[in-house]
């Protein structure tokens, strides 16, 4: 038997958590897929509209830690998702960082995939390198970056973008 769920009125036995469930999925269905709903909206699973209540982070997290969800997307679709997401880099870094105007376009670019990778939060922790950044002191901002945590946990991509800063101090 189920568990039971809500107040118990007096006198009207307990609801069962898990006849309810199967009663809404018998009304909805089940559908694997993503669907457009009789409103035109977004569904999937047992009648959850994407678009009225999405997923949240936990919700995401455990589906996908539980093999319970499987997601796919065609390159076309991840750039459209990457380019969203590299506008609103961009703004938030040239409405935060002092002299993001007047940085090289390598120094720009380097940021932006820090900013991407990291979220801006986490690049406005890189406080000595945005410093440099700052002054074109290239080669302090190349030595900040390497020696980082990031670097620990992506240092070839970390390497690539020290690399890229050193190449102004040389060019």
């Amino acid at each position: 038997m189920g568990a039971s769920v809500g107040a118990q009125v007096p006198g009207q036995r307990p609801m069962n958590r898990d006849a309810l469930l199967d009663e809404i999925e018998l009304e909805e269905g089940y559908k694997a897929s993503l669907y457009i709903d009789t409103e035109n909206l977004l569904t999937f699973a047992i009648g959850r509209c994407l678009e009225r209540r999405p997923l949240t982070a936990a919700e995401w997290r455990t589906l996908y830690d539980r093999g319970w969800l499987t997601v796919n997307i065609t390159h076309e679709g991840a750039r459209y998702l990457e380019g969203i997401e590299a506008d609103a880099v961009i703004n938030a870094l040239s409405s935060t960082l002092r002299g993001w105007q007047g940085l090289p376009y390598d120094a720009q670019a380097v940021l932006i995939s820090m900013a991407y990778q990291l979220g801006i939060g986490g690049l406005l922790g890189f406080h000595n390198a945005l410093a440099a950044a700052e002054r074109h002191d290239w080669h302090t901002m190349a030595a900040e970056i390497r020696n980082s945590k990031l670097a620990k946990q992506t240092p070839a991509r970390t390497e690539r973008h020290a690399k890229r800063i050193e190449g102004l101090a040389n060019g």
